[in-house]
Order: structure tokens, then sequence, then C-alpha cells
């Protein structure tokens, strides 16, 4: 995480509370006020355009994080799972790691991202929220979740989890948060989610493979080693999704490699 803190490219990192009081001029007020009101997000990034001219980020974490009282909440089933700060910094800095890889401005005809870019394009227009910032969010999401579950690891005394893990798992962890979480909460969906859970295992599972691949390019480790193990983690469990697609009664095991997993709510 050193590369990012050092860059100069991040120029606040600040409780919510104290977002308003931050001095650099490069950041706008109105960033500064996003800052503040993070509402029930435990922390977030911000990417703009400074008063210098320059691409910058902030970020904010909320309070009842850094005080070891935030709850991560499930909205289909209400059950929580506690958020520390540790997993927090962590899952944001990853977030600034990958910031500039342009994911949000993948056309909507991109076959190697959209299972049905007729779809993609018709949300995008009905929305006026592009559906390829949809995409960014869900890959941005697993990329910093698998992040976080290789810290949670490390900490456990398993640093060698990643390299063990099996890829139908980090499918299934995925498919949680595609299939049954709030993704409106995590993703900003548009209804192009929403209309691919409409047509079922096949449509879900093939659209996941082409959303995991795609998070195989960005950056979970700066150590190469690791990279590569990560990264290919995301393009094998992207081919077990797509043998999930198409064979619905093949077994599928409990999901792993994110944080939080299932399980972990209570």
């Amino acid at each position: 995480m050193l590369e990012a803190l050092i860059s100069g490219h991040c120029l606040a990192m600040v409780a919510g509370s104290r977002a308003g009081g931050v001095q650099d001029p490069r950041i706008p007020a109105d960033i500064k006020a996003e800052m503040a009101n993070l509402g029930t997000a435990s922390g977030t990034v911000r990417h703009f355009t400074g008063t210098d001219g320059l691409e910058h980020v902030v970020m904010a974490i909320d309070d009842l994080t850094i005080r070891g009282k935030r709850f991560l909440v499930h909205r289909p089933t209400l059950r929580k799972v506690k958020i520390d700060l540790r997993g927090t910094l962590c899952h944001e800095l990853t977030h600034i790691r990958n910031t500039g890889l342009g994911l949000e401005n993948t056309p909507d005809f991109d076959t190697d991202t959209f299972l049905d870019p007729n779809l993609a394009n018709a949300m995008s227009n009905a929305s006026g929220r592009k559906t390829a910032r949809v995409f960014n969010q869900f890959a941005n999401e697993m990329n910093a979740r698998h992040v976080d579950w290789i810290i949670e690891q490390e900490v456990a005394g398993n640093p060698f989890a990643a390299q063990f893990l099996q890829p139908v798992e980090l499918s299934e962890a995925a498919h949680f948060y595609f299939a049954e979480s709030d993704r409106e909460f995590y993703f900003h969906d548009n209804g192009y989610i929403g209309e691919i859970l409409a047509r079922g295992h096949t449509a879900i599972y093939r659209q996941m493979a082409l959303w995991l691949r795609q998070c195989a390019q960005m950056t979970f480790n700066h150590d190469p080693a690791k990279q590569a193990i990560s990264a290919q983690l995301f393009l094998d469990a992207a081919d077990s999704a797509e043998l999930t697609a198409v064979n619905p009664g093949l077994p599928r095991p409990p999901g792993n490699g994110l944080f939080p997993l299932a399980q972990n709510f209570q």
C-alpha cells in the first residue's frame, strides 16, 4: 500500500467529521462536502480534477469505522458484519491503486464486457447512468474485497491462502455479491444487473465470467509473484463461472476469496 501513500496522488485521508476542515487548496469545496456526507458507507474515495488542473483522489473514513462501531449490513437479510479500520483503509487504498484504468469508459457494445450489449446500451440511455459505471463498480469492489480477504488471511497466520484458493470458490463469492446482495447499494445498478438476474442461472454466470475476467487486469499487489497469483485466480474463476453456466447441476461450494463472505454475516 505504500506506493499509493507516497505517490502524491492522494491529497487527504480524513475522518468524515473532519473533512470540512481539510486545508489543501487543491480540493474543491464540493468534494469536501461529499467526504463529509458518507451516509451508511464505511469509507469512500473521490476522484476529481483539483484546482491545480491535475487529477487527484481523496479518502474519507466514517467516524463509526474509526471507533470500531461500524457494521456492514447485508440488505436482503439484514445480517451484519463488523467492519474494522484496517480493512477499510486497505480496501480504499486498493481503489486508489486502480485509479486510471478507465473501466468506466468501456463502450456499451464491448462484447468482452457485456453479455447483452444492446441491453447495456438501452439501460445507459434509459437511466442516464452508463452501464460501464455499473461494471466498473463491480470490478473495483471484487478487486478490493479480494485484497481485504488476503490481508485478513495474513493476519490470521495464513499468508499462502490465495495460492491455494479454488477458482470455483472465488466464483461463488462473486455470485453472492452479484446475485444475492443489494446491487443498487454496491454497484449503483442502472437496471442492467437486474435484467440479467431475471434471465436466470445461465445468463448470470456468463455475465459474471466476463466481469471476473476483466478484473484480472487490475492491481492486487505490486509483488509480481503475488500479483500473478491473484490475476490468474480471477481468470480461472471466470472459467469456472462459464462451466457453471452450462452445467447448473455441478456442486457449488461456499464462496471464498472475498471479504466479507456470505458466512461472515450474522
